[in-house]
């Protein structure tokens, strides 16, 4: 896996499609059903995040902070991109709201 700031070698069977599954479980396990998710990402494994939520039938948006034009994906939900990156990027995002 290509990321920001290296390549990373990475089990097929993880991920962070995986995470979000778990993540799920939990959530579930303990009472709490979110209305919507927003994820953050700097590169493009980081978006089956927002693909897991958005095929458990979640609301979800996806914000990219890792620069403009490196992101081209058409999705079933909404994908922000940032001016800033990384955690400048995150801020400008969460002040938007």
């Amino acid at each position: 896996d290509i990321s920001t700031i290296g390549t990373s070698i990475m089990y097929k069977k993880t991920g962070k499609d995986l995470g979000i599954e778990l993540i799920l479980k939990s959530l579930k396990d303990i009472g709490i059903k979110p209305e919507k998710f927003i994820t953050f990402g700097d590169s493009s494994s980081d978006i089956p995040m927002a693909d897991k939520l958005h095929e458990n039938g979640y609301d979800v948006e996806f914000v990219f902070v890792g620069g403009k034009n490196k992101i081209q994906r058409k999705a079933l939900y909404k994908i922000h991109t940032t001016e800033s990156l990384f955690d400048k990027g995150t801020v400008e995002f969460l002040k938007s709201l």
